[in-house]
């Protein structure tokens, strides 16, 4: 599982995603830089180059 947060969010924190991801099994948190919380506001390119880097990641454990 991949938690997403905006480094500038406040309204998921990334501390708080960091807590959530230690109660979750195999749990990541992805950190996106310049990104507050509405995702609209997202860089799309970044945020496509990290998903595909954690999807190849699980399909090597696999």
């Amino acid at each position: 599982m991949l938690l997403a947060v905006g480094d500038q969010d406040t309204t998921a924190i990334p501390e708080d995603m960091l807590a959530v991801s230690r109660k979750l099994k195999d749990a990541g948190v992805l950190v996106i830089p310049r990104t507050r919380h509405p995702f609209e506001d997202i860089d799309l390119d970044l945020l496509i180059t990290q998903l595909t880097r954690f999807w190849e990641s699980t399909a090597e454990e696999e």
